[in-house]
């Protein structure tokens, strides 16, 4: 079987290579490309400059939202720190003939015309400072129209009277009680941060109707 093996060899070795059998080199046809032909050049389409204009106010606003609200957010805590102060300074002066019933006062009376200027005032200022800079930015006077039909900012927390305090004496062995109140007064689920952040919302989405209308 070796010998054959070597005839076949020797057999191939002198042989002229282009009567040796195609097999051995495999198949000497060049596979056909199909070349599609130049297809025409199609301009392109011109960018739909309102539909841009309508994603960048869009973005703009909901830019607008989530900044104004992570500031009213911060101008929040600030306030919490700086009522307590407030609260600290207030119950320290009370009187000793004011800390026992029926001369003593409730807190929420005695609080109020503090909560108002340290909070209340301090967190509107923030929002309506927001509002005109987007009124600047976008120079448009369809947000005022929008704002003027919405009377933002609209500041309903002075009715609520600081309800969670209309139950405390406003005396120094309250003061643990009444400074514990102030977060959830202030940046609780119904407090006034929370407050305002529902109009920045309710705000934002309105204008986002309103624009491409």
């Amino acid at each position: 079987m070796l010998s054959n093996t070597f005839k076949r060899i020797w057999v191939i070795l002198n042989t002229d290579i282009n009567e040796l059998p195609r097999e051995i080199f495999g198949s000497k046809e060049v596979p056909v490309i199909d070349i599609p032909p130049n297809e025409p050049k199609t301009n392109n389409p011109e960018p739909d400059l309102r539909a841009l204009d309508i994603i960048r106010e869009r973005r703009l606003i909901l830019d607008w939202r989530d900044e104004t609200m992570m500031r009213i957010e911060q101008e929040g805590r600030d306030a919490i720190n700086l009522f307590e102060k407030h609260i600290k300074n207030r119950t320290d002066a009370v009187p000793f003939y004011k800390a026992f019933p029926p001369l003593c006062v409730r807190a929420n009376t005695v609080l109020k015309p503090g909560f108002d200027r340290i909070v209340r005032l301090a967190i509107r200022s923030v929002v309506t400072q927001s509002w005109d800079s987007l009124k600047n930015t976008c120079n448009s006077n369809k947000y005022q129209t929008i704002a003027d039909k919405c009377k933002f900012p609209i500041d309903i927390f002075p009715q609520s009277h600081l309800p969670s305090l209309s139950k405390l004496w406003f005396t120094p062995a309250n003061h643990a009680k009444i400074r514990n109140a102030m977060p959830e007064l202030i940046t609780g689920k119904d407090g006034i941060v929370a407050m305002f952040q529902k109009q920045i919302v309710n705000i934002s989405n309105l204008i986002i109707r309103e624009i491409g209308q």
